[in-house]
């Protein structure tokens, strides 16, 4: 199997796997939470806010590496860029609220490790990609 499929099947298949665990909290119902819900007024609301925005960041992630993409419509990909990093940005600081509320130690580091990991490659990547567009426009 050529790379290029692989790539589209690893994407559907994820896209998948997403919206199976994602679905349940677009009905904004808290009793159809995965996590125990204490507060149904912040916590739940952060919660819901960081999935979605956790999902923008996926779906969007996904079409920043496709070389062929990023080459034909760079300025799609900027802008995709910008919901990529936003999005990521959003949700992470979204999780660090997540954060205070769950109830066992264990999860609670692994999950903020994962946060701080997730925040700070994305901010890697973004002063990445500023140093490139900025070396262009001065170096043409």
């Amino acid at each position: 199997m050529n790379q290029k499929m692989s790539w589209w099947i690893l994407f559907f298949v994820s896209i998948g796997i997403m919206i199976i665990f994602t679905i349940s909290y677009l009905t904004l119902d808290p009793a159809k939470s995965r996590v125990m819900i204490q507060s149904t007024t912040i916590q739940y609301l952060v919660l819901v806010s960081h999935i979605i925005f956790a999902f923008i960041a996926l779906l969007t992630g996904f079409f920043q590496f496709i070389d062929r993409f990023r080459l034909q419509y760079s300025k799609i990909h900027r802008y995709i860029g910008r919901i990529y990093v936003s999005s990521i940005f959003i949700s992470g600081l979204l999780a660090l609220v997540v954060i205070l509320y769950m109830e066992d130690f264990t999860k609670a580091v692994a999950f903020l490790t994962l946060d701080i990991l997730w925040l700070f490659t994305c901010w890697k990547g973004y002063r990445s990609a500023v140093k490139k567009v900025l070396k262009n426009i001065i170096f043409g």
